[in-house]
């Protein structure tokens, strides 16, 4: 089934830091320059899989534009280039525990409806990156775009929501609003967005979750190493427990997206929605690629779970 995937590719600086950060402070840190970017993590992953995709995405024409397409192509992801003024780039702090905070320099995207509807055309499902629906400005085209190809013809695509950080009050009212509009088949936030979305601040994922279901046929609030709670249907609701490892993690970058790859890959070739007895193989095969991608380094670092470099097609 092809898959087009709508949202960033970003040039990701990674800083490992040695020690906790202080005003004025100097540290030792292990720095790695990457490729990265919540739509682009996503297809790269989707790719290894084996599922056809695409990735539309804002590259500018200049040098690091030029390299992110490279390697995305390298491994067999067909870009779509949205051109911006300039690429993107992206800064990850990660602490000694693995856990990572993000500092984004996204350019500024000229987005027009009718040519990311031609992009988006002939694909089967469709995935958004919640990071293009926190601002209504932004939004608008990508919601006309998807709209205009959900409403057109006997067979629409399917669609699927996935993060965007939109954990505070404004995006998250807009997250909340674009989803609303776009009615997806499938909807995945984690805990911290659920709650935002949801205006449960110190809701469970159990309690987020539910409220949740009037947005998707298929709503998932993950919590890491916890585990995820999902409603099916709006009525059946499921718990899975999150992947035990006793090795630590080291980088939480791009887990959440590994997660989302590995849930779209399971669901693809298998009728939608998926029944209630194969549902928790499926979170659970998600979970399994979202707790290896946080025990590698990078965003987009091959875990257990993906095929060796050598045996992906061109």
């Amino acid at each position: 089934m092809p898959v087009a995937v709508l949202g960033d590719a970003t040039i990701d600086v990674a800083v490992r830091l040695a020690a906790s950060m202080s005003a004025g402070g100097d540290r030792e840190a292990a720095i790695r320059l990457g490729v990265g970017g919540q739509g682009a993590n996503v297809a790269v992953r989707l790719a290894r899989r084996g599922v056809p995709v695409r990735l539309v995405t804002a590259l500018g024409d200049d040098q690091p534009g030029r390299w992110l397409a490279e390697q995305l192509e390298a491994e067999g992801v067909r870009v779509e280039r949205v051109p911006p003024a300039r690429s993107s780039l992206v800064v990850a702090l990660i602490d000694p525990a693995g856990e990572r905070s993000m500092l984004s320099d996204r350019a500024a995207v000229r987005l027009e409806s009718d040519d990311l509807a031609t992009r988006l055309a002939g694909a089967a499902w469709i995935h958004c990156s919640g990071y293009l629906l926190r601002d209504p400005d932004e939004a608008g085209p990508v919601l006309a775009a998807i709209q205009r190809l959900r409403t057109a013809g006997a067979s629409p695509p399917r669609l699927s929501i996935a993060g965007g950080s939109a954990d505070e009050p404004a995006p998250a009212a807009a997250l909340r609003e674009a989803v609303e509009r776009l009615d997806p088949d499938l909807l995945v936030l984690g805990l911290d967005e659920a709650r935002a979305l949801t205006e449960l601040p110190s809701g469970t994922g159990a309690a987020v979750v539910k409220r949740l279901a009037v947005l998707a046929p298929l709503a998932i609030v993950t919590s890491g190493a916890t585990g995820a709670h999902a409603v099916l249907g709006g009525r059946v609701s499921i718990a899975v427990p999150g992947e035990h490892d006793p090795s630590p993690a080291i980088d939480a970058t791009g887990a959440g997206d590994a997660y989302l790859a590995a849930l779209l890959a399971a669901v693809l070739p298998g009728s939608w929605p998926p029944s209630t007895a194969r549902l928790p193989e499926v979170l659970a095969v998600a979970a399994r690629a979202g707790s290896q991608a946080a025990r590698v380094e990078g965003a987009q670092a091959r875990i257990p779970d993906e095929p060796p470099a050598a045996t992906v097609a061109p």
